[in-house]
């Protein structure tokens, strides 16, 4: 059975003090083109109004990583760059955990703020 195919080569770019050779998760998704109802609430019956989300398609990254450092900062933007998708983005969450005998793991999430 051939070896499975890993991430260990790709490219990883991230703001802040987060650094490739710490990272040890990664997940990258695309949303957007929803639509969403501006349907006036003094409309009493009839077609509701529905509109795309002005937003369009949007990326959001999630990575978990080791580190001696702090955890990443919410709002600290750059560029991040996870293998062939690069965008920059805005961090939108962080945290940290610690445990006796183990190293300190934190996982951060960025959202698309412009295209790069």
């Amino acid at each position: 059975m051939p070896a499975p195919d890993t991430a260990a080569n790709m490219t990883i770019t991230l703001p802040g003090n987060i650094t490739s050779s710490d990272c040890f998760s990664f997940s990258i998704s695309s949303g957007g083109h929803d639509t969403i109802d501006v349907t006036p609430l003094t409309q009493d019956g009839g077609a509701r109004t529905l509109v795309s989300t002005p937003l369009g398609s949007q990326f959001e990254a999630s990575i978990s990583y080791y580190g001696s450092g702090a955890a990443c900062a919410i709002g600290a933007a750059g560029n991040i760059t996870l293998g062939d998708t690069t965008f920059y983005g805005v961090c939108t969450s962080s945290t940290a955990t610690a445990a006796v005998n183990d190293v300190a793991r934190y996982d951060a999430t960025f959202k698309q703020i412009s295209s790069t």
